[in-house]
């Protein structure tokens, strides 16, 4: 999963000591955790370095300090889901935005996702989260998947054997 997190001072003057954080869900795997720079949100350009993340709390922490009013910028984190988590549950993902000087603190937008109950067959995801992706995926067999009898799986779930296959 791939999260943005923006902030910005829509006040009129400069903002100091400025940080923001996310709090990573429970069933999201942290070793798969990838966190980006701070960039401007008009250029891009990087205004400050990638966050800490303390696996204690499964927080990250970026350090923006002084921020220029509507200035703004956003951070990028991609994580996977944990492979044990179960399908149907809904992940809850926000930011924090704080602003000691004002001082004042903003939470983000929440995004909701869920983990998807079954494969969808034929997006090129691994929907249910088991590391299987739509015709591989045991509960595609017999959904309009084709036999491939040269991968070493029963793609339509007829079991055929590479060979054996009528005409061959």
């Amino acid at each position: 999963m791939d999260y943005k997190v923006e902030f910005e001072n829509e006040g009129e003057g400069i903002a100091f000591g400025v940080y923001f954080t996310d709090t990573l869900d429970e069933d999201m795997d942290d070793s798969t955790l990838v966190i980006g720079p701070v960039k401007d949100v008009k250029t891009d350009e990087v205004i400050a370095p990638e966050g800490t993340y303390n696996p204690k709390t499964r927080t990250i922490t970026w350090m923006l300090g002084e921020v220029g009013s509507k200035k703004g910028g956003y951070a990028e984190i991609s994580v996977n889901v944990k492979n044990d988590a179960p399908k149907g549950t809904e992940i809850i993902n926000y930011g924090t935005v704080y602003f000691p000087s004002v001082p004042e603190v903003t939470r983000t937008n929440a995004i909701v996702s869920k983990i998807p109950d079954t494969e969808i067959c034929d997006n090129g995801t691994d929907d249910d989260g088991d590391e299987l992706i739509d015709c591989d995926d045991p509960d595609c067999f017999s959904q309009d998947c084709q036999e491939v009898c040269d991968d070493g799986m029963d793609n339509d779930g007829e079991f055929c054997r590479e060979g054996l296959i009528a005409g061959l």
